[in-house]
């Protein structure tokens, strides 16, 4: 028996018309709206308050002439701060010249003259909005397909090597919320060079390996193996096309703390040199001081401190009680003292399913794990009486 049900279909594109006359806005809209959802501005300040407080906008039309801001600069505008929005430019015969401006400076992906006829219009939005589709869809595969395939490596590599691949997973889950935020742009970028950022540990003596997860001093002849570590995963990224700005972000990394450096670099350093500090037996609060001192950007400090206030609050569970999304607020080793799963990491499926396969009595119980105060059964770390105070 055949199903007929309804399919239920996917929103219109939706095209933003700009121009400071609103018969013209008018006559877009009603030789657009019968194919996309249209939404019209008479400005260019109109209309990035729309472009803001909308969905994402496919495309967007804009005249040329316009007072206050002009079709190029609002052009320009959108390509920085919505760079996959495909735009294009109405002008007139009169602004040949300021057109191929506003095309190299803007990107315009078209511009058309006025007035436009009707197929002509149409013809050329259906092409910008094929374009923003392949665009998404690219960003998309990218983001998804990169991002995955790069925390199932640093999965294995921190099931089979926790020592020197568990701290890739515990500075990912930190930048992460770090990352969210800032508002920073592509946030997969960010998570993607942090695992990355570490990839460089496989060179590393095992007992460099050691000093680094346990916050170690490094001996003098150990700096510049640890100093190498980004230029090593850099030099993996680039083989990979399309990865220039995760490159970019790891290989500033090389830097100290400074404004100049890209701010996802910032981020992954302070987070790093945090978690350096904690593993070497500091306070979160007043390591946070030191990064203070050192010159790292006060915002993301800001962040940091507030994602270290309060103390997080620690459960003690069973191994049975262990869910997905909780993240262990210290190693999870067996009972002859072998590392297992490092501090931090947040337990997801895969680490459920393996750890189904060791053996009851092996695992060193009861497991830390981080929650929310108020949530039954929440005790304070063992480890630091002082919060019971």
């Amino acid at each position: 028996m055949n199903d007929h049900r309804a399919v239920p279909s996917s929103p219109p594109p939706r095209i933003l018309c700009v121009d400071d006359e609103p018969a013209v806005v008018e006559s877009l809209s009603l030789h657009l709206d019968r194919t996309f959802e249209v939404l019209t501005a008479l400005s260019g300040a109109e209309a990035l308050e729309i472009l803001a407080s909308e969905p994402p906008v496919a495309v967007v039309i804009s005249d040329m002439r316009m007072p206050g801001m002009s079709g190029a600069e609002l052009l320009a505008r959108i390509r920085e701060t919505w760079p996959d929005t495909v735009r294009l430019l109405l002008t007139g015969f009169a602004d040949v010249e300021a057109t191929m401006r506003a095309v190299n400076e803007g990107q315009i992906f078209r511009f058309l003259m006025k007035p436009s006829p009707p197929r002509q219009l149409l013809a050329a939005v259906e092409a910008a909005v094929r374009q923003y589709q392949l665009v998404r869809a690219e960003r998309e595969l990218l983001e998804h397909t990169l991002r995955g395939a790069v925390r199932a490596l640093i999965d294995v590599l921190a099931l089979a090597d926790p020592v020197a691949f568990g701290r890739a997973k515990r500075l990912e889950l930190v930048v992460r919320e770090v990352a969210r935020e800032l508002a920073i742009p592509d946030p997969w970028k960010v998570e993607v060079a942090t695992m990355m950022s570490q990839i460089g540990a496989v060179t590393l003596p095992s007992t460099v390996v050691d000093k680094l997860y346990y916050g170690f001093e490094l001996d003098p002849d150990e700096m510049p193996m640890v100093a190498r570590m980004p230029r090593i995963a850099a030099r993996v990224l680039s083989e990979i096309p399309r990865l220039e700005e995760i490159e970019a972000i790891i290989l500033a990394l090389e830097t100290s703390p400074s404004p100049d450096q890209p701010l996802a670099t910032q981020v992954i350093q302070a987070v790093s040199e945090l978690d350096t500090l904690e593993a070497s037996g500091i306070d979160p609060l007043p390591a946070i001081d030191r990064l203070r001192r050192r010159g790292h950007a006060p915002r993301i400090l800001e962040i940091l401190t507030r994602l270290h206030t309060p103390v997080p609050v620690i459960r003690e569970i069973r191994a049975s009680e262990l869910r997905i999304g909780m993240v262990l607020a210290d190693d999870l080793r067996s009972r002859t003292g072998l590392l297992l799963v490092p501090r931090g990491y947040e337990v997801d499926a895969p680490l459920l399913e393996r750890l189904g396969y060791i053996p009851t009595g092996t695992l060193m119980e009861p497991i830390l794990v981080r929650a929310r105060e108020g949530d039954p059964g929440a005790t304070v770390d063992p480890a630091r009486p002082e919060e019971a105070a």
